[in-house]
């Protein structure tokens, strides 16, 4: 343990997260798209519009939880800073590590959530078949994020 985060931007953790960002934008982009040229067709029924416009909402977490992190993105690095001292204190003083039993509740809820994710865009595309399973990708990423948190 270092004792501090540090970032950097040519390090491979900010290249692999930018080039996994940017494969999700373009997954939920293209969903979006699909999903607006839906409004273009006049022999939709009504229902099919309503069915559009909330997958069109259901997309918006993508975009919309990147720019609300940014601003307490400092405040979280320095709270793991903090957490990651008080380790090495806590190791200093008591000589073991602290143990939080919640590695096994942690990877359910999550195996959980990721399987929610994937499930529920296929059986609504299978269900409703009101877009393909190309479409749908762009919803597992959404989804996940929702799960997730």
């Amino acid at each position: 343990m270092s004792g501090t985060f540090q970032f950097q931007w040519t390090s491979m953790r900010t290249l692999y997260s930018v080039l996994v960002y940017l494969l999700t934008s373009c997954m939920v982009g293209y969903s979006t798209y699909v999903k607006f040229l839906n409004f273009e067709k006049p022999e939709l029924p009504f229902d099919e519009y309503l069915i559009t416009l909330i997958f069109i909402f259901a997309l918006f977490p993508h975009w919309f939880f990147q720019l609300v992190s940014l601003p307490s993105s400092k405040g979280v690095a320095e709270y793991l800073t903090m957490w990651t001292r008080f380790q090495k204190h806590f190791l200093t003083v008591t000589g073991s590590l602290i143990e939080l039993d919640y590695r096994a509740k942690f990877i359910a809820a999550q195996s959980v959530g990721t399987a929610m994710a994937v499930g529920i865009p296929i059986s609504q595309t299978v269900l409703l078949g009101s877009f393909t399973l190309l479409e749908s990708f762009g919803f597992y990423h959404v989804l996940t994020l929702s799960f997730a948190r």
